[in-house]
């Protein structure tokens, strides 16, 4: 059951982050490609956005939501492929919080690493990895977006929550 408790609605605004990030990210992507000065620096970058993608997807997956799909650590996905994963990412996870509700963020999670040992983890360490690991692999595409010859957007949090009027 939804509801709109300051904890749920952190996560949410997590989500909203990381969908705005996640766009900034493609746009300085594409001009990496287009700027072709360090074809490989372009290359690795778009893998490490991938690899945020099968990332997201697993733990999705993990969580209950949808199919598990193989998986790749570093996909060779084009820019586009990446683009379109993230936006079905991005409504998955959205419609996955809409329904969350405050006890659930305390709820055990019982899963299988891709290396095939047992884990369990709360629902909201979860939710607090997937971002931090989108962060820090966000951190890796703008060093190599730069020595691509693209220009890195800012993905700031605190640069979103100003830009949605919230800090």
């Amino acid at each position: 059951m939804s509801n709109n408790s300051p904890r749920v609605e952190h996560f949410r605004n997590l989500q909203r982050y990381e969908q705005w990030a996640g766009a900034r990210v493609v746009a300085s992507l594409r001009s990496a490609h287009a700027a072709a000065v360090d074809r490989a620096s372009s290359d690795r970058a778009r893998g490490i956005f991938g690899h945020i993608q099968m990332a997201r997807h697993e733990w999705l997956f993990r969580l209950g939501q949808i199919p598990k799909r193989p998986w790749i650590m570093f996909p060779d996905w084009s820019v586009e492929e990446c683009a379109a994963d993230a936006a079905r990412l991005d409504g998955a996870w959205s419609a996955y919080l809409a329904n969350l509700g405050d006890a659930d963020l305390d709820g055990e999670v019982r899963y299988t690493s891709n290396e095939g040992k047992p884990f369990v983890s709360l629902r909201r360490d979860i939710l607090t990895h997937v971002i931090n690991h989108s962060t820090y692999h966000r951190g890796q595409i703008a060093l190599l977006v730069k020595a691509a010859g693209g220009a890195p957007e800012a993905t700031d949090f605190v640069l979103y929550s100003r830009q949605a009027g919230i800090g």
